[in-house]
């Protein structure tokens, strides 16, 4: 049977069940009917049909989980009981650390409870609103707590973010810069690269030049080999004059010869001699050659007699020293510049009316220096090849420069830059000069 359970201050009803048993000789009127057992050939008689025999099993299965779901949505159930009113005071003491109060209030109540001086309101449970607003409090506090742990948690975000921000604005301006810094990295490079393209015509052109040096240089050899040639068939010339004279040749043969062609008979002569080999002539005979004169030789002309007077001679004035030498001091070295070009200096001029020198190079630089001082006033550059001369402007403002690169440049000093560039020429340039008007 079932039981209903209802508190007085509870709403919620509560069933119980017990098991009860029925006897057979109960002696109660109710007819107990028997249930007709079913024939093993039940059903047999009707049409199976799948529909209903899939039907029938998913209401089985249905009905299964049901029954299982209703065992675990089963559970254990706690009850409330109300709470008195001194439960409550001793509650609030106990929470409040309120314990000798609590000791006092625990005295007079038990002793007020002795005497029966306590109606049965004032032991009757606590009203809802006392313990609601008590729940209420608790909540309060709870949420306080989780209030202040979440204002912490926002406050460490926050410093979190702002920590985040800072790193982040770093690392933007450090990308920046290094952005600028490749810019930058990307740009020297094109400008190495373009600046090293002007290297080939150079090294071609000094290419070129070391290949006319070596030409000038086996030239050289050439020359120097036809001049040593010359110099033996000389000497053998003079051996061959200095038999013949030992020979002695009489002068009336020798007036002859000479009044027939004596050009024609002495390159004859020498011609005939140059590839004959005489013996070397004896250091006696070199004396004897000495001490007898001049050499004549057959077919040679007669050399002309000096009888000219030297006008200078009887000149006290030429016999002194230079004009320059007789001032005082004469010409002296006053100063010198070193290194001032990093290669040799090929060239230089003068300013017409300031006391100011430009020198040029092959370092591919002119300079402007400060006379006497030797002070470097102005550099220029701006060539791609080697400087061969320079010229000022009879106004002094301007100066030309030539170069190995073929161009012909014109420097403006006021604004300190070249103002013009003439490139027209197919070889090297060596030389420029100013019109006069």
């Amino acid at each position: 049977m079932a039981d209903i359970l209802k508190s007085e201050g509870d709403e919620q009803e509560i069933y119980t069940l017990d098991q009860v048993s029925i006897d057979a000789d109960s002696d109660d009127e109710f007819d107990y009917g028997d249930v007709p057992v079913l024939d093993e050939d039940y059903g047999e008689s009707e049409d199976e049909d799948l529909d209903v025999a899939v039907r029938i099993v998913r209401e089985t299965t249905d009905d299964v989980q049901l029954a299982t779901r209703k065992a675990s949505m089963t559970t254990a159930s706690v009850r409330t009981r109300p709470e008195v009113a001194d439960d409550f005071v001793r509650n609030f003491l106990v929470k409040m650390g309120m314990w000798k109060t609590l000791n006092s209030f625990q005295n007079e109540w038990y002793e007020l409870q002795q005497k029966g001086l306590l109606s049965p309101e004032d032991v009757s449970i606590v009203p809802d609103i006392y313990a609601k607003n008590q729940q209420l409090d608790n909540e309060v506090k709870v949420l306080r707590v989780e209030f202040q742990r979440f204002k912490d948690a926002a406050s460490k975000a926050r410093n979190t973010y702002i920590r985040l921000r800072k790193e982040r604005n770093f690392h933007r301006m450090h990308h920046r810069r290094v952005i600028q810094e490749k810019t930058k990295l990307l740009e020297d490079i094109k400008r190495i690269k373009m600046h090293y393209q002007h290297y080939e015509p150079a090294l071609a052109n000094l290419q070129h030049k070391y290949e006319v040096a070596m030409k000038e240089k086996m030239l050289s050899r050439l020359e120097r080999d036809r001049a040593v040639g010359q110099a033996t068939g000389l000497a053998q010339t003079l051996q061959t004059i200095q038999s013949v004279r030992v020979q002695g040749v009489s002068e009336k043969q020798q007036q002859s010869v000479r009044s027939v062609n004596a050009t024609t008979s002495t390159q004859s002569k020498l011609s005939q001699l140059k590839g004959e080999q005489r013996p070397a002539l004896k250091p006696s005979d070199s004396e004897d050659l000495v001490n007898k004169g001049p050499l004549v030789i057959a077919g040679d002309s007669h050399w002309p007699s000096d009888l000219g007077i030297n006008p200078l001679l009887d000149n006290p004035a030429a016999k002194g020293p230079c004009a320059h030498l007789s001032r005082a001091g004469g010409f002296k070295l006053t100063h010198t510049v070193q290194q001032a070009h990093d290669l040799s200096i090929s060239g230089l001029a003068l300013h017409p009316d300031k006391p100011l020198l430009v020198t040029v190079s092959d370092d591919r630089k002119w300079k402007m220096w400060n006379i006497p001082e030797g002070e470097c006033l102005m550099t220029g550059e701006g060539h791609t090849d080697w400087l061969s001369g320079c010229a000022f402007h009879p106004d002094g403002q301007r100066l030309a420069t030539t170069s190995g690169d073929r161009t012909t440049k014109v420097w403006d000093f006021s604004q300190g830059r070249c103002i013009a560039t003439f490139g027209e020429h197919q070889q090297p340039v060596w030389g420029v000069s100013w019109h006069s008007n």
